[in-house]
């Protein structure tokens, strides 16, 4: 592995990739994150490292915002909030890049 500026690493075999840079001001951190959500058996050690990064813990009203409107929660049978689907979800958005809101649908599922 070498590093090649800025936040960009390179791996011989598979070119370049980015690792992005901490943020300038601190996280909440993994503590603050909901037991559940620290215990879960879906998501790694990374995934929760990406979500105690962020700046703040989602509030009521952006968690209710999101239960009116997103297609991604909406779909959901209660069933699939009472087992590992919501995690798997999680997990997938923050593969995307979208850890805010896998931490709202995280914290919808409670």
């Amino acid at each position: 592995m070498a590093r090649a500026g800025g936040s960009y690493y390179s791996r011989a075999r598979d070119g370049f990739f980015e690792i992005p840079k901490p943020l300038t001001t601190l996280g909440i951190g993994v503590d603050m994150l909901p037991e559940f959500v620290r215990k879960s058996s879906v998501l790694t050690g990374n995934d929760l490292g990406i979500l105690g990064n962020l700046a703040a813990l989602p509030n009521g009203e952006e968690i209710d915002n999101y239960l009116e409107t997103s297609e991604e929660f909406g779909n959901l049978k209660q069933e699939d909030i009472l087992g590992d689907v919501v995690e798997k979800r999680a997990k997938k958005l923050i593969a995307e890049g979208k850890a805010n809101e896998a931490l709202i649908l995280l914290l919808a599922k409670k």
